[in-house]
């Protein structure tokens, strides 16, 4: 006679059931557990949070090696490179909401108009926040941004990150500008490393 599906599973159940109630003594492992790694330091007592002049330093860094390396601008869109040069910790989703850090000029800023409220909330540094309705498109509100801080010629970098539509809407936004994925971002040297053109 074999064993059917069924009572296969009751089998299994029942098994570690018994396992469980073994006798294994679970509270000597745990103590031991604990006496390991009672004598370690607490690393995150000492941290100290990163200030609004530090992640200003940052961008200034990153300007002066866009200026070196012949970039106008640099996109974020939310993620690890948003958080570090802005502290700003946002969703990504299919609309677009990110940053736009000219080589010369203030950072700025895109949003969804009902994610607005949020934005501001959260800001720590610049608060020029273009916002754009559902059927507006948030690409001529970046193109703005770069006709403001006066960026005629030039690259602009695409934090590796950002997703195919937001390039594609901003390569039709700025025909008169290259766009330029930077491949590989170096938080010690920039993000300026290893850029290719985009089509």
């Amino acid at each position: 006679m074999g064993l059917n599906k069924r009572d296969f599973i009751k089998s299994a159940i029942l098994a570690m059931a018994a396992g469980g109630l073994s006798g294994v003594p679970k509270r000597r492992v745990h103590a031991a557990e604990s006496d390991a790694f009672s004598n370690l330091p607490n690393l995150a007592e000492n941290a100290v949070p990163i200030t609004v002049a530090e992640r200003r330093k940052r961008i200034e860094k990153a300007q002066s090696l866009m200026r070196e390396a012949g970039l106008s601008a640099l996109v974020l869109e939310p993620g690890s490179s948003l958080v570090y040069f802005t502290g700003l910790s946002l969703w990504r989703s299919e609309r677009f909401h990110g940053a736009v850090i000219p080589a010369s000029g203030e950072i700025a800023y895109v949003s969804p108009a009902f994610e607005e409220p949020a934005l501001r909330e959260k800001l720590q540094l610049g608060d020029d926040v273009r916002v754009w309705e559902e059927h507006e498109d948030p690409f001529r509100l970046v193109a703005q941004i770069l006709a403001d801080r006066g960026v005629k010629k030039g690259a602009v970098g695409m934090e590796s990150s950002v997703r195919h539509f937001v390039v594609d809407g901003i390569a039709k936004q700025v025909p008169h500008l290259a766009l330029r994925r930077l491949r590989r971002w170096s938080r010690a040297a920039g993000p300026l490393n290893h850029r290719r053109k985009l089509p």
